[in-house]
């Protein structure tokens, strides 16, 4: 494994960035793999403006409706998510053993290549690591499960549990609002919590009748933050099931909970975005778009807003775009559609974005929502946009660098969905690799730089 060299907080990623994109070309939504509008679908494995929403703590046995400071439960067991404890070997899935003391499953290396063995330059494909492994019973929520994964869905890595977490589905794709973890080191899927059953009530409030938040396409909005412990989703769009409505709430789910909490709402409501924690300065930021194209931050201790400036131009950057803090640069880098933009994060007041060209762009650069992620050791962005090359952005070069997998590695990861990557491409600190997760029915994969 690559020497760390540097403290892993100081460079975890750091800011959220919205950034919008669109549900497909029409009113129709989303139309992809495993997209059924609505049909029924195919559990381990200018200068600155601040505003503060004042809050008001509302806890109900059933959940609230969405009112600032609620909270509701995800419909699950309140504990951290993570797999049920084992006490011997059956309890845990082919490729792992018991720990005893811990009471975790863990891998075996006698009948794998467990991740810290992972050789530099390749990928390996985690065997029976399918979420579709875990998934409710089909005909739990109208819709497609395979949405969840396919319905330009999202997901964070949890650096505290050492997780891939995804969340998504909306539209007239899936109904279910359930969270997916991923654990990478007993390398199995964990639904943590039931979906909602009542899936009619406002789609305009962004909740459920139970007052957990609608299901809706993730996009890239999706942020852990860590001094909360949860997943938070700035704003939502393609809500369940018109997909016709933005909502500007900004929900956060507890892990130890089990929980969702409603926190101060985003300045505005927009369809998609990139997203991104800032550990430099313990705030989220956002540029919203397709239509709209201005940074605001979100202080998490106080739970305000700062607005950094307006449009700037008519327009916005339109929604292809997957981006990511760089935290020693002090940049939001947004990437897609053979487009790359940065704002300035140290700026106080009105920031505007900057259009970066750099050299030697790689294969499938003109991809729509690839996978990026910040590279702690290396301390660069990584990108895949597809095939088994990584690339790095050189932002001192102003160049792209490209990492191709070792000649012995025989592994090939899946293509991207059509509806994009985003934060389902993660770099896992605790393991200083890459996770990717394509589609519910194929297995995890993951890549060493």
């Amino acid at each position: 494994m690559r020497a760390l060299g540097r403290e892993l907080s100081t460079f975890l990623p750091s800011l959220a960035l919205l950034a919008g994109i669109a549900c497909g070309d029409g009113p129709g939504g989303a139309v992809g793999e495993g997209s059924s509008g609505g049909s029924t679908g195919v559990a381990t494995t200018q200068g600155a403006t601040t505003t503060t929403a004042s809050t008001t703590s509302v806890t109900s046995e059933g959940g609230s409706s969405g009112a600032t400071g609620s909270t509701a439960d995800s419909g699950g067991s309140s504990d951290s998510g993570g797999p049920p404890p084992c006490v011997g070997d059956d309890d845990c899935p082919a490729h792992t053993v018991c720990n005893l003391e811990t009471g975790a499953c863990v891998c075996d290396p006698a009948r794998t290549l467990c991740l810290e063995d992972v050789p530099a330059g390749h990928w390996l494909e985690l065997q029976g690591t399918a979420m579709a492994d875990v998934l409710p019973p089909q005909d739990t929520v109208p819709g497609s499960r395979a949405a969840i994964v396919t319905a330009w869905s999202g997901g964070v890595y949890d650096r505290d549990r050492n997780r891939m977490v995804v969340w998504g589905g909306g539209h007239a794709d899936y109904a279910g609002n359930e969270v997916y973890a991923f654990d990478l080191e007993a390398l199995a899927w964990t639904r943590l919590g039931d979906p909602s059953l009542d899936v009619g009530g406002d789609e305009a409030s962004g909740y459920y009748p139970d007052g957990r938040p609608r299901s809706r396409h993730t996009y890239d909005y999706l942020a852990y933050v860590p001094e909360l412990g949860a997943m938070c989703s700035m704003g939502g769009a393609g809500l369940w099931m018109s997909g016709q409505i933005n909502v500007d709430n900004l929900d956060c789910y507890d892990f130890a909970t089990g929980q969702w909490s409603a926190r101060s709402p985003a300045p505005e409501g927009t369809i998609a975005g990139i997203a991104d924690y800032d550990a430099a300065t313990g705030r989220i930021a956002y540029v919203l778009g397709p239509q709209l194209r201005y940074l605001a931050t979100y202080d998490v201790a106080a739970d305000s807003w700062t607005t950094h400036g307006d449009n700037f131009t008519n327009g916005g950057l339109g929604h292809q775009l997957t981006g990511r803090v760089h935290p020693s640069a002090r940049r939001f880098v947004a990437v897609g559609g053979a487009t790359i933009y940065s704002w300035d994060l140290d700026v106080a007041g009105a920031v505007q974005e900057q259009a970066l060209a750099l050299a030697n762009p790689p294969p499938g650069f003109d991809r729509s929502n690839p996978g990026l992620d910040y590279d702690v050791v290396l301390d660069r962005l990584v990108w895949w946009g597809g095939g088994r090359s990584l690339w790095s952005i050189d932002l001192d070069a102003m160049a792209w660098v490209e990492h191709p997998a070792a000649a012995d590695d025989a592994t090939v990861p899946p293509e991207p969905i059509a509806n994009g990557t985003y934060g389902r491409f993660r770099y896992a600190v605790a393991e200083d690799l890459f996770v990717l997760v394509s589609a519910v029915e194929q297995n995890v994969f993951v890549r060493r730089l």
